[in-house]
């Protein structure tokens, strides 16, 4: 199975970011290559790759979702807890 990639502008500053990234703490989440953040025009633009779409759903789903309602950060998107401003792609190439 190919790996699975997204680039998205998330609508929040940096410190919301930095929070968010405190309660997640240090550990990796499997399935996780590689996390990027830095801010953009819009707030922060977010380039991950991810062993399988899966794997970044169930992150979402388990992880990300709790942390971001516990910090006070609104999910972007229709309301499920899905990004709707998510570029994505299956990975031709990745070099480490």
């Amino acid at each position: 199975m190919p790996n699975w990639a997204f680039v998205s502008d998330v609508p929040i500053s940096r410190e919301q970011y930095d929070k968010l990234d405190a309660e997640l703490g240090s550990s990796k989440p499997e399935g996780l290559i590689v996390h990027a953040a830095g801010e953009s025009g819009s707030g922060i633009r977010i380039i991950d790759v991810w062993e399988s779409k899966q794997q970044f759903e169930l992150f979402q789903s388990e992880r990300l979702g709790p942390a971001m309602r516990k910090v006070g950060i609104e999910t972007p998107g229709n309301g499920d807890g899905s990004l709707t401003a998510m570029q994505e792609m299956s990975v031709h190439s990745l070099r480490k």
